[in-house]
């Protein structure tokens, strides 16, 4: 019976260190789930972001081929034309009559083709592309914050012990100086969206053929260098359509010189004087043009930023998260009674209830990052993992460190709300609790000796 006594007080103690380090694993466990689930759930937001970022160029780049296509139909009938009528021109000495017909058929079609692609630019794409753009803006700016908003809602579904969570991104931050419009994404080149378009087209009429794709690449390389012609861009306003607004202020003027005086009105000196005015007027007109939505031949489309590229810190998260000690209570109790009194280490009293996790978004691709960055954003093939946890350098960790100054309250009083107690000894320094607060400049007051 002595014995048994004995081994029965054995058997709690060791029941007691049993249930409180069940209690740690499991509270360690929770607390690294919720910065996992932080850091994944940002990670596929900013993946959706990109991917609907990508979307948006296909649709534009969608919208421009079938107004390069009218062109590249307006450039082969003018082609057609040209030929067939020098050739039927030799039909009065009885050859080439075969061609006449051909040259009234490509000459009636010639204006109706310049006149289609003329509406369709300026109806069409004049207002769905500069809107797609817009679009394109909005997403990069709020998909960082709703990746924020996202990640805290699904961490607040773990419940207890998880107190505060909180994602850190550099998306969140963009320097005044920065072309960057929240995810990596930075304004591209008309050029490029209408050589894409040009392209596309190409290879959707010529697919059959071998030379389908050389053909494709020579309009690509024809449609980057004008631009302005196949997709669009140079309908700015000029002098030159404007013949009967000259004659029309001519007249009025020519009017009232007549009732002001008997002198002969100089027409051909009004005209020039008129078209003097209208050329600096429509010169500051032209200006504004190329400043608004209306140019196609400012950079709309988006792609990736120059800066980044797959793995590097642009598309890297952080996910911190902060537990509730309360929940060790129990076994902290039953520890320390069954270790006769001493003093008992828990995952209250250290780095344990800071759960820290790292994710990234990445373009999905066999490739290497040079031969895909064109391409990038044309593709929905974005996707997000954990990845092993490191710290940022450079200029993403300065801007991480102004992000940190964007972190709620709530997580500076989770680790401010429990008694000072030393989370680390090293020689005579004892770090507590109260250590750990966000500064006015977002660093947390440890050492990075202490942090690494």
């Amino acid at each position: 019976m002595v014995v048994a006594v004995f081994m029965a007080a054995v058997l709690v103690g060791a029941l007691w260190y049993v249930i409180g380090v069940g209690d740690a694993i499991l509270y360690r466990q929770r607390t690294q789930d919720a910065a996992d689930v932080v850091a994944f759930t940002g990670a596929v937001v900013h993946a959706r972001g990109m991917n609907l970022i990508a979307l948006v160029n296909v649709v534009m780049a969608a919208v421009v081929a079938v107004l390069a296509a009218l062109r590249l139909a307006e450039l082969l009938n003018l082609a057609a034309m040209v030929l067939s009528c020098s050739i039927s021109s030799t039909c009065s000495v009885g050859v080439g009559c075969w061609a006449a017909p051909i040259c009234a058929y490509t000459t009636e079609l010639q204006p109706e083709l310049a006149s289609a692609a003329r509406r369709y630019e300026q109806g069409f794409v004049g207002s769905v592309v500069p809107a797609l753009s817009s679009a394109q803006a909005g997403i990069a700016r709020a998909m960082p914050f709703w990746a924020e908003a996202r990640a805290a809602l699904v961490a607040e579904r773990l419940g207890e012990p998880v107190r505060a969570t909180v994602l850190l991104s550099p998306s969140l931050v963009v320097p005044d100086d920065s072309s960057r419009m929240g995810l990596p994404v930075e304004r591209g080149d008309y050029a490029t969206l209408c050589a894409r378009a040009a392209e596309d087209i190409v290879e959707l009429a010529f697919e059959p053929f071998p030379f389908g794709d050389w053909l494709a690449s020579v309009t690509g390389s024809m449609a980057s260098t004008f631009p302005a012609h196949f997709c669009g861009s140079d309908d700015r306003p000029s002098v030159a359509d404007q013949a009967a607004a000259v004659d029309e202020q001519c007249a009025v003027r020519r009017e009232a010189h007549e009732r002001e005086s008997d002198a002969e009105f100089d027409v051909e000196q009004c005209r020039d004087d008129v078209r003097a005015e209208l050329e600096r007027a429509f010169a500051a007109g032209a200006r504004d043009f190329d400043a608004g939505l209306g140019d196609l031949a400012s950079p709309l489309p988006c792609r990736v930023l120059s800066d980044a590229r797959n793995g590097n810190d642009y598309f890297q998260l952080w996910g911190i998260s902060v537990s509730d000690p309360k929940a060790l209570r129990r076994g902290e109790v039953g520890v320390r009674v069954a270790g006769a009194g001493r003093d008992a280490r828990s995952a209250s009293d250290n780095w344990g209830r800071v759960g820290l996790a790292q994710a990234e978004f990445f373009y999905d691709t066999g490739r290497g990052w040079d031969d895909v960055r064109e391409d990038a954003l044309y593709g929905l093939a974005w996707r997000a993992r954990l990845r092993r946890v490191r710290i940022p350098q450079g200029h993403v960790g300065g801007l991480l460190r102004t992000a940190l100054a964007l972190v709620p309250s709530s997580l500076s009083d989770a680790f401010a709300s429990e008694p000072p107690g030393c989370l680390l000894v090293r020689g005579e320094d004892c770090l507590t609790d109260q250590s750990l607060r966000w500064s006015a400049h977002g660093r947390l007051d440890v050492s990075p000796e202490i942090i690494h």
